[in-house]
């Protein structure tokens, strides 16, 4: 269930949009019973039902507010220990997704040995995470070529206010001193939604 619950909220959209606000994650759960049960949860009307979410264990969906939904359990026969037993379930709200806050230093530096710039600054993220990812996209123009480049770090999740450094290497030719355009993402993720901060900014590499 972990499993695929990680893999459904990593494929969701990190930045929540103006819709999604009558939305919530709910999660149902049946691992207590005390035989191999799953859960199916569907919208919609007999004959036209829509699967929410279908898995072993227990599953998650995304509800929408004034939406009836119908709720299935069954045995998956897992156990091969004969049919049915006692069925404990529960439904509540998933927690929010984790909150994540991150700046980026207006100075950097490039090394004129290997060409590469690293881009600093700092991060904050409160709540409860699978993974934290911190991504830099760097652009520099010398002369009539565009330089580009990515770097990547992760990033603790524990409420405090961490620097994170990322050595960005040049695809196609080596960065130098003057000004370059980041677009850095800061992005931590739970088992169910994702905290994102977003930053275009200009940072001036020197020595």
């Amino acid at each position: 269930m972990e499993r695929q619950l990680r893999r459904a909220g990593h494929r969701r959209e990190r930045l929540v949009r103006a819709d999604d606000r009558h939305r919530q994650w709910v999660i149902v759960d049946v691992s207590a019973s005390d035989f191999s049960a799953g859960v199916a949860i569907v919208s919609g009307v007999p004959g036209s039902f829509f699967t929410e979410a279908c898995s072993q264990g227990g599953a998650a969906f995304f509800a929408t507010a004034g939406v009836p939904y119908q709720i299935v359990a069954f045995d998956d026969q897992l156990d091969e220990a004969g049919t049915g037993g006692l069925l404990s379930i529960s439904i509540e709200e998933a927690p929010p997704p984790p909150v994540v806050d991150a700046t980026v230093d207006p100075v950097g530096h490039f090394n004129s040995r290997t060409g590469s710039a690293t881009i600093t600054g700092t991060v904050t993220c409160t709540g409860e995470i699978e993974f934290s990812e911190l991504d830099v996209d760097l652009r520099q123009r010398v002369g009539r070529v565009v330089i580009s480049g990515f770097g990547i770090t992760d990033f603790p999740c524990d409420g405090a206010t961490h620097e994170w450094s990322v050595e960005v290497f040049g695809q196609n030719g080596l960065f130098k001193g003057g000004k370059t355009a980041a677009v850095t993402v800061a992005f931590a993720c739970s088992v169910f939604d994702c905290g994102t901060a977003f930053i275009e900014s200009t940072v001036q590499l020197k020595k």
